[in-house]
């Protein structure tokens, strides 16, 4: 969870008054967020939503806080005309394909502004950003930025400036591996031929995005009266609520926030046929509240007025009401800087917070219930019995995998996975659909304990299903591995009469073909005439991928479709 740290002072000015502490912590409870410590001009709060990026910073905290209290006033800076551009290179699109912008100017930066500055970039770029992947925010002294700015690949051996707190030139290569934040973020785009890279129209260096600003345009210090602000990543979608946010907090510390266009030479799903994209956006919806669904989730009837003014304390604008009872309608727009708003249910949690829970009558349950093992679990427990009493050994595996060992490995080729976004590592980058990668991995292990090694796991495997409404499913999968120089599919077709009889599924066998196994030592194991597993003798092609000198028989059955 984030903690921020806020100057007292900085915060109370924010606030419009000074605040006890124990007032601080009673207040707190409406942002979902606890007073960790006070010092004598700080406080460090720690924010428990990890939905809401908004409040992460200093300004959206004392924001929630004055809505709460009623004595918030936005001031609007959404409608204002852009006229300056940020224009991409084609290249990008490969390299880190969106950057959007916005110019703030009349106004001060101060020492705990700018503090309050540095922290809510590093707190939505590590947070929200996944360590600069996706979002890294970049702020410059825009009173000495010539417009338009260009956003190019940068070529790391020819292209040179001076970084932020080094003091000298340096090629962007020099920087990934000298630079601190270089070395800490090289990671990113060290893969790539080209850099990202962003300056001016006079050929002024701003920044190498996401990594570190020049210190010259991107050495913001105290005194400024007009800023620059940037962000780069992979998701648009992502980088225009930083955006609003931070124009908000702007907003908020009485800046002028003017937008700034980028234009791309490109088109992708997330511009929506554009390629003239706007920063700031309002990522407001519009939604309907039900008032049964208030009472079904709450328990309790609100009048409309009640349900008018806790909505506007949660920062939402409330229109029209239509209905009676509990037929009644309200139609709202969230605000600008709000992105977490997909249901009925986050705005009644939203009235739930801002009235309070204690509010409300504890009511104890009324219906008596006795709870009991799942069906699945009752089944994976009879053949977990089964395979020990038939000796086999379970082992225990993540069901996060490689492409690696799901398809090359295992002989396939023709497989599409479920693949992991924002993957921080390729040995686990994709969900596994079978067990049988995980128990070759044990035993490539194992070749030095004595033959024969019997193992087995009892796990979850993942694989995409058009008639889910998520497009996936989870299942539950036996698998079994037998490792010895007579393994052969007779031992295991043995182990399937065995289980067949303890779990009181009766199974028959196709003869087939699969890459991973030896041509005719091949089965299908079906149950009413429906395919749910496996069996027979791997092809000597995986055992030499995996390392493994002898002979393995197999079988896995999918106990979920069993059921």
């Amino acid at each position: 969870m984030p903690t921020i740290e806020v100057n007292k002072k900085d915060f109370w000015s924010l606030l419009g008054k000074e605040i006890s502490c124990a007032k601080l912590e009673e207040l707190l409870t409406v942002a979902k967020a606890e007073l960790k410590k006070e010092d004598e001009d700080s406080l460090s709060i720690e924010l428990t939503d990890t939905n809401r990026p908004d409040l992460w910073t200093s300004e959206g905290l004392a924001r929630a806080l004055n809505l709460h209290e009623g004595r918030y006033s936005a001031r609007p800076f959404l409608d204002v005309d852009a006229k300056d551009e940020i224009v991409v290179s084609p290249e990008m699109l490969e390299i880190r394909p969106y950057i959007l912008g916005f110019k703030a100017s009349r106004g001060l930066v101060t020492e705990p502004h700018l503090l309050s500055l540095i922290q809510t970039q590093e707190k939505l770029c590590d947070n929200f950003g996944h360590g600069r992947a996706s979002v890294a925010i970049g702020v410059y002294r825009g009173e000495q930025i010539e417009f338009p700015v260009f956003y190019r690949p940068g070529a790391p051996d020819d292209d040179f400036f001076v970084p932020l707190g080094m003091g000298r030139s340096m090629t962007l290569r020099e920087i990934l591996r000298q630079h601190p934040k270089g070395k800490d973020y090289a990671h990113l785009i060290d893969s790539m031929p080209l850099y990202p890279f962003l300056e001016d129209s006079v050929g002024e260096v701003l920044s190498m995005p996401p990594i570190i600003n020049s210190d010259g345009l991107g050495n913001v210090r105290t005194g400024d009266v007009e800023l620059f602000v940037e962000m780069t990543g992979t998701s648009l979608r992502h980088l225009q609520l930083c955006a609003t946010i931070m124009a908000s907090d702007l907003s908020d510390r009485g800046w002028t926030v003017v937008p700034v266009f980028s234009v791309y030479p490109y088109e992708t799903e997330e511009m929506e046929g554009s390629t003239r994209i706007v920063a700031p956006k309002d990522m407001g919806v519009e939604m309907k509240l039900e008032a049964k669904t208030i009472l079904s989730c709450l328990g309790t009837n609100f009048e409309d007025d009640e349900v008018k003014t806790l909505l506007e304390k949660a920062g939402h604008e409330v229109g029209s009401l239509r209905g009676e009872g509990t037929e009644r309608v309200w139609t709202l727009k969230t605000p600008p800087y709000r992105d977490d708003c997909m249901h009925q249910v986050d705005l009644i949690e939203d009235l739930a917070i801002q009235r309070g829970y204690d509010s409300f009558d504890p009511v104890m349950p009324e219906d008596f219930t006795v709870g009991r093992l799942d069906q699945e679990e009752l089944l994976g427990d009879a053949a977990r019995s089964v395979m020990v009493g038939a000796g086999y050994q379970e082992c225990m595996s993540p069901i996060l995998s490689s492409q690696e060992f799901l398809g090359r490995k295992m002989n396939r080729k023709d497989t599409t996975f479920l693949e992991i976004d924002n993957v921080m590592s390729l040995q686990y980058g994709v969900l596994r659909d079978t067990l049988l990668p995980s128990l070759l991995s044990v035993e490539a292990a194992s070749g030095k304990a004595v033959y024969p090694h019997k193992i087995f796991e009892l796990g979850e495997v993942a694989r995409k299903d058009t008639e889910d409404a998520v497009g996936t499913s989870t299942r539950t999968h036996l698998g079994c591995l037998y490792a010895d120089a007579e393994a052969s599919v007779s031992e295991i077709q043995s182990l399937l009469d065995v289980l067949s009889h303890f779990i009181e599924s009766p199974f028959s066998l196709r003869i087939g073909e699969h890459s991973s196994f030896m041509e005719g030592r091949f089965a299908e194991i079906l149950h009413e005439d429906m395919s749910v597993g496996k069996l027979g003798e791997l092809h000597p092609e995986v055992l030499f991928h995996w390392g493994i000198g002898v002979p393995c028989s197999c079988l896995e059955i999918d106990l979920t479709a069993l059921l």
